[in-house]
């Protein structure tokens, strides 16, 4: 399972940060629970570009708008037996909404 954020500035601030504590590599291994790649890995990341958070991830694009999803939202929670075919047809916008989303 992929760290939270906060976790990997945990390991970060446990063994890099000037108020941190300094821990070796397996003394943060064992206070974040997690494997000594895991933890390797972060580090690498972390004087490479300073960032911690996730990267981008491959995969389909969204296909609705924020705006969109907010009518989706609206009209399922004032009909609740609505299939999402009536949805799509209610909104309208060519949009084609999967049977089994």
């Amino acid at each position: 399972m992929a760290l939270q954020v906060y976790q990997r500035y945990e390991i970060v601030f446990l063994s890099q940060h000037p108020l941190g504590p300094k821990l070796s590599h397996m003394a943060v291994v064992k206070a974040v629970h997690c494997d000594k790649k895991t933890v390797k890995r972060w580090f690498k990341r972390w004087k490479q570009s300073k960032d911690l958070s996730d990267a981008p991830r491959s995969g389909r694009s969204r296909v609705t708008t924020p705006k969109q999803d907010q009518k989706i939202v609206a009209l399922a929670e004032q009909q609740t037996f609505v299939s999402s075919q009536d949805i799509a047809n209610q909104l309208n916008n060519n949009i084609h909404v999967e049977l089994e989303t």
